[in-house]
């Protein structure tokens, strides 16, 4: 099963007026080519609240919580039967699949979700994702669906993710403002430097920009997926693509691929405390791949319980790392900067030597929020 995940933003699902744009007939032709040609098509699609806003009255004004929520319970029905015409006119069937970040966050709902998805691509049916936009809170919220993307492309092992995009890709600048604005054809990775160029969203009707997804750009690519941006109203250049054509911006898989699991601790989960490692701590992680110890842990942050994840920070504040505690913030406080005996003679002799073990540990630098 070759999979292909295609992110779909507001501003390409929804028309002006907030009606479900007439480009989706163009993406049912796409998917039932695509599977024809052995693809298996996964749509992660935005344009609920959008398609909402007009039925409530909600249209030129800038949404509160409970009015994106009550916009996203009226217009998610509205864009899944527009998708569901469209589709079903070229012979395909469609499936909703909605998801919060606490499906994502559980390993096992995450789980289910996946098993759910694969079931659905062997019997040929086109999976419709998109957040759970009803339920979810702000802080919560996957971000314009960009992340959404760039973990289900890792949750399905898919081969490519297209982020189709109101500019067509990432340029040296904004086109919009800049006509001197190039467009780069391909990043090896996605840097720092590289985020720093990016810009916020300017469409008016989508929550992300370029740095969100360039950021779940880096998140798929080190699951081992090609990540392209291109322009949302050409999706016949998909094909385009996947003959091998350049088109818009490429994103190259990571030299080693982040598997499942490790990626879920990385960027599925929002961290519930934090810990300050010392430089020695660090570079065992980094460059030996050492799990951490209580020895190299200077401070603790948050409440959190063993299992839950937590962030690895240096002491200049800079994330390093991901990874599921082996003890409780109360017993990590009580065993700060201690060797492994005296962390037995603590806690007894039962206890757990690592505070994060190596195979629950994943080393991100620069880690998505």
């Amino acid at each position: 099963m070759r999979c292909l995940v295609i992110k779909l933003g507001t501003s390409t699902v929804t028309a002006v007026g907030g009606e479900p744009s007439p480009v989706l007939s163009t993406y049912a032709d796409l998917c039932a080519t695509l599977q024809a040609l052995g693809w298996s098509p996964v749509i992660v699609t935005s344009g609920a609240v959008g398609a909402g806003r007009a039925p409530l009255g909600l249209t030129g004004k800038k949404l509160s919580l409970v009015e994106k929520q009550a916009a996203a319970a009226v217009g998610q029905g509205r864009l899944m039967e527009t998708y569901r015409q469209h589709f079903e006119g070229v012979g395909l069937t469609v499936a909703q699949i909605l998801l919060s970040r606490a499906d994502i966050s559980d390993r096992g709902r995450c789980n289910n979700a996946r098993q759910a998805l694969e079931f659905l691509l062997k019997g040929q049916v086109v999976p419709l994702v998109n957040e759970n936009d009803t339920v979810a809170t702000e802080e919560l919220k996957f971000g314009d669906n960009d992340l959404l993307s760039a973990l289900v492309a890792n949750l399905m092992g898919a081969e490519r993710l297209v982020i189709m995009t109101d500019t067509g890709g990432f340029y040296t600048a904004d086109p919009r403002i800049d006509p001197k604005a190039k467009l780069v054809a391909e990043v090896a990775q996605v840097t720092q430097e590289v985020l720093n160029a990016a810009g916020e969203s300017r469409s008016g009707v989508g929550t992300g920009g370029m740095t969100s997804k360039l950021m779940a750009a880096r998140v798929a690519a080190e699951g081992g997926a090609t990540v392209t941006i291109m322009h949302g109203q050409q999706p016949e250049r998909i094909l385009e693509l996947l003959a091998g054509q350049a088109i818009g911006t490429t994103i190259l898989p990571a030299p080693s691929r982040r598997d499942s699991r490790k990626s879920w601790i990385a960027y599925g989960v929002l961290p519930s405390g934090k810990v300050i490692v010392d430089e020695g701590a660090a570079k065992a992680m980094l460059n030996e791949g050492r799990s951490l110890l209580p020895v190299g842990i200077r401070l603790v942050e948050g409440e959190f319980e063993a299992g839950e994840v937590v962030r690895i920070c240096r002491p200049d504040g800079m994330e390093i790392g991901r990874g599921l505690a082996a003890l409780n913030a109360g017993d990590l406080q009580r065993v700060l900067g201690c060797a492994t005996p005296e962390v037995r003679r603590r806690l007894g002799c039962e206890t757990s030597p690592e505070a994060i073990h190596r195979n629950d540990l994943t080393m991100t630098v620069v880690a998505a929020s």
